[in-house]
């Protein structure tokens, strides 16, 4: 049976020692992987810009495509319209719209939800052709998840799961929205790939690591079967998310593509 699924890696841009960290990572696994997502300033720390990033990376990879977040809470309305507009102009085909760690300084604070962001765009002629994606957050509930699918963004990406239960359960939460509201959004879950080198990411998310390593093949296979595509995450093991993504396409028959 032929498959075609959306598979992505999630870059973090380096605090400092260059961009040449980012295009290492993206030659080792560009054999799999031609579609990469860019965090924006995760924890609230600053880091270079998501969209600059995904923006000079554009200019050097001619066939793979680059996901930038776009982060909501410290921006406010026409910087985040100018930003997209300049995405736009350069032919990115996605972003993905994210409320975002809270800053680590006092600062402004946008309280626009990203639900209703996306809905503006999409009153927006500018934006027709621009694919628009939200981020979940932690804690889904059925008015939570409701919230985001109403909005009609073109794809959600999930916060990793953890669990088998929590996976059946989100499916339950959306099955039964997508049947009363008559909706259907692609899903991409995010998958931590288990580490050693790891451990410290999955301290900092608060998730049980022996817990999850010892049933992370059971839960890969779960979100290959239920979900639209895989967001895989290894911030400090490229080497093992390599070997992971590499088994997976096997076992998926083909390279990764986007649908």
């Amino acid at each position: 049976m032929p498959y075609n699924r959306f598979l992505s890696f999630e870059l973090v841009p380096p605090i400092d020692g260059g961009i040449s960290l980012l295009e290492n990572i993206i030659n080792k696994l560009n054999k799999y992987i031609n579609i990469f997502n860019i965090v924006d300033t995760p924890l609230g720390i600053p880091r270079p810009s998501s969209p600059l990033i995904a923006s000079y990376l554009k200019t050097r990879y001619e066939n793979t495509e680059f996901i930038p977040h776009i982060k909501i809470v410290n921006s406010n309305k026409v910087g985040l319209l100018s930003l997209l507009l300049a995405l736009k102009s350069i032919n990115v085909k996605r972003v993905l719209i994210i409320s975002g760690d809270k800053p680590i300084y006092k600062t402004f604070m946008n309280t626009l939800k990203p639900e209703t962001f996306i809905k503006e765009l999409k009153k927006n002629d500018m934006f027709k052709n621009l694919e628009i994606g939200i981020g979940l957050g932690k804690n889904i509930t059925y008015s939570y998840l409701k919230d985001k699918l109403l909005s009609q963004p073109d794809f959600i990406i999930t916060q990793p799961f953890t669990n088998i239960h929590e996976i059946i359960k989100f499916k339950d939460l959306y099955s039964k929205i997508c049947k009363k509201y008559n909706v259907n959004t692609k899903i991409y879950a995010t998958y931590i790939v288990p580490s050693n080198k790891n451990k410290i990411v999955f301290k900092s998310l608060n998730i049980d690591y022996e817990k999850f390593s010892r049933n992370s093949e059971a839960l890969l296979d779960l979100l290959l079967a239920e979900f639209d595509g895989i967001l895989f995450s290894s911030p400090l093991d490229v080497d093992k998310a390599l070997l992971i993504i590499s088994e997976t396409i096997h076992r998926l028959g083909e390279k990764a593509i986007c649908r």
